[in-house]
């Protein structure tokens, strides 16, 4: 699935009431980030002194790639409806960051 098909069909899942639109998927979205941090933070834990971060822990073998998928993927679904709710257009919000980002980074050449 592309993500414009994503963006243009998330509203078929979202089941909140009207009242609660920008507010469900703002708390929606904290919850879920920092679900996929915990993530992190047990992979951090699991982890040897001398290995890299990795979603794999260091003695239980245990892949948390998926877990972190599905996570990511309950972000983007609270992020997009967040969106939808503001009447934001996703592209103008990533020409945005991307601008702003390219002329952070050419100031420190």
């Amino acid at each position: 699935m592309k993500f414009q098909e994503f963006f243009d069909t998330v509203k078929e899942t979202a089941q909140y009431r009207e009242d609660y639109a920008v507010i469900y998927p703002a708390l929606g979205l904290a919850g879920e980030t920092g679900e996929a941090v915990d993530v992190i933070k047990k992979s951090v834990r699991y982890r040897t002194k001398d290995m890299p971060f990795s979603l794999i822990d260091a003695d239980s073998g245990k892949d948390r790639t998926e877990e972190m998928k599905l996570e990511l993927g309950d972000v983007m679904w609270y992020w997009v409806n967040l969106v939808k709710d503001l009447g934001f257009d996703p592209d103008e919000l990533f020409q945005m960051n991307y601008d702003k980002l390219r002329k952070r980074y050419s100031q420190k050449s």
